[in-house]
């Protein structure tokens, strides 16, 4: 998906068009410049950061670098890395991900501990 869907769908998510004043009002670009956004170019810098800024998203998601729109701040270092080990598995790879953490579950449920080492 290319810059401007992603920036074309957020817009309407909030009620308004990327050729709206409210669009203009919050990247301070013209006409124009959406224009050429249309068309497959990219905004500079400091466009992106404000778009990313009013929408809460990062600036991975509007560039095609994420799919995640906002990374939870809440996840642990830990959590963190077990996500981002899932994401670059292969299919395989995440099933025996999700195999290792539903068996931990399993035993935790049984009140087994695990063993670590």
């Amino acid at each position: 998906m290319s810059f401007y869907e992603r920036y074309e769908i957020l817009c309407k998510e909030h009620d308004f068009t990327p050729n709206s004043p409210k669009s203009f009002e919050i990247t301070g670009v013209s006409t124009g410049a959406v224009s050429g956004w249309k068309k497959g170019s990219m905004p500079k810098g400091d466009v992106i950061r404000r778009i990313a800024t009013y929408f809460d998203v990062t600036t991975d998601y509007l560039l095609g670098l994420s799919e995640v729109r906002k990374p939870s701040p809440s996840l642990s270092e830990e959590e963190m890395l077990l996500l981002n080990a899932y994401r670059s598995a292969t299919s395989q790879g995440r099933f025996r991900i999700i195999q290792v953490c539903m068996n931990e579950q399993d035993s935790a449920g049984k009140g087994e501990t695990a063993n670590v080492g």
